[in-house]
C-alpha cells in the first residue's frame, strides 16, 4: 500500500525527525511513502500549500491495488 505523509517542520508534538523516520521504514518494507514536509508549519493542517490538491494527486497516482 502507499504512504502519504504531510508534516510541518516546526511542529512541536511530532517532530520532523518522527516523520522522516517513518517514511525510511515504510520504503524499507517496499511501500510506496512519500513525505511532504512543510516550512513554517506547526502541528495543524496546511493549507497554504493546497494540501489537499497533494493528497488527492498522490492516491490517484498511487491507487490500491
Amino acid at each position: 500500500y502507499s504512504v502519504l505523509l504531510i508534516h510541518g517542520v516546526d511542529d512541536p508534538i511530532f517532530i520532523i525527525f518522527s516523520a522522516r523516520n517513518d517514511v525510511k521504514k515504510y520504503k524499507n518494507e517496499k511501500h510506496n511513502a512519500q513525505l511532504i514536509d512543510v516550512k513554517n508549519l506547526g502541528h495543524e493542517w496546511a493549507t497554504k500549500i493546497s494540501v489537499n490538491d497533494s493528497i488527492a494527486k498522490f492516491y490517484l497516482e498511487n491507487p490500491l491495488p
